[in-house]
């Protein structure tokens, strides 16, 4: 039988163990609370969630880049995603209101510091990009352009790499880097959001378009000018700046025929007064693959209709 003092000493040990237990509670609650409302939001991650107030970048479940991001300071924080345009703040349960505005006032803080170290980067990459655009050399012939049966419209090449510059305006940002295999990428940290490539002299009737090989197919086949404005997720700040620019020209978006090309075609159209979206009938094709398909006598009767 155990001493009166023993079992005050496992009454002791028992209640700082659910202290422990509380406290961790206590900690880890906020935590997961944060977690499930970035996942009922459709930002599920497996990515560890750090308290630290630093703004974080993460690849949401089901998108194909590091879109998301969130920032946490233990009690609150908020999250979204770049691409869709979400943005929530989260506050935990017992947040008074006096907390709340401190950690909205933490938010935009971090949101500041890092749109100031995404504009020193962008800069930099643009120094770096007008010097290896300056240095590289202009192209009739790559494999990639043979690959898709199209020109060059004024490219040039890095060694065997083709380059694309990405521009806003007279402003080269980035580069578009494209390897003999086909492979693409950006310079890293390099400004694309807003930025295109211009494919001949607008006129009456201008397209924007997605990728380079759409851009020149429709511009070989028509005569038109094409916007390339490198991915759909950049199509309406694109719409935006050349609906600015030629108030008084008919603007269509030659566009991918699968979901997502087709649903930021049809958003560029109606936020900024397009006058027409077209896409290819084939899935998942895009003017270029439909125009290997079917041929360019076709391809052009499509895109008139």
């Amino acid at each position: 039988m155990k001493s009166s003092e023993e079992s005050r000493s496992g009454l002791i040990a028992r209640d700082g163990y659910a202290q422990y237990n509380q406290g961790v509670a206590r900690l880890y609650a906020p935590l997961y609370g944060f977690k499930d409302a970035m996942s009922c939001a459709g930002m599920m991650t497996d990515v560890p969630i750090v308290a630290d107030g630093d703004i974080h970048r993460f690849q949401p479940e089901g998108d194909k880049r590091a879109n998301g991001w969130y920032v946490f300071f233990g009690d609150g924080g908020a999250f979204g995603n770049w691409r869709t345009g979400l943005k929530e703040n989260w506050y935990g349960g017992d947040t008074c209101q006096a907390d709340r505005h401190k950690i909205q006032a933490q938010v935009k803080a971090a949101q500041k510091a890092l749109q100031d170290k995404r504009k020193r980067k962008q800069h930099q990459s643009a120094r770096i990009a007008a010097r290896r655009w300056q240095a590289a050399t202009a192209t009739t012939e790559h494999p990639y352009l043979v690959a898709k049966g199209v020109r060059s419209h004024c490219l040039r090449t890095e060694d065997r790499n083709l380059l694309i510059p990405v521009c806003h305006g007279r402003q080269i940002w980035s580069l578009q880097i494209i390897y003999p295999d086909g492979r693409k990428r950006f310079l890293s940290g390099g400004r694309t959001g807003g930025c295109y490539f211009p494919i001949g002299m607008p006129d009456e009737r201008i397209w924007l378009a997605e990728g380079y090989a759409t851009a020149a197919t429709v511009h070989e086949l028509t005569g038109d000018a094409v916007v390339c404005a490198f991915n759909a997720g950049n199509l309406v700040n694109v719409a935006a700046h050349i609906r600015e620019r030629f108030t008084d020209r008919k603007i269509y978006v030659a566009a991918d025929n699968d979901r997502v090309g087709i649903d930021a075609a049809m958003q560029a159209m109606n936020t900024h007064n397009l006058e027409g979206v077209k896409w290819p009938d084939e899935d998942k094709a895009d003017w270029n693959d439909f125009c290997t398909s079917h041929g360019a006598q076709r391809t052009l009767e499509a895109l008139s209709r």
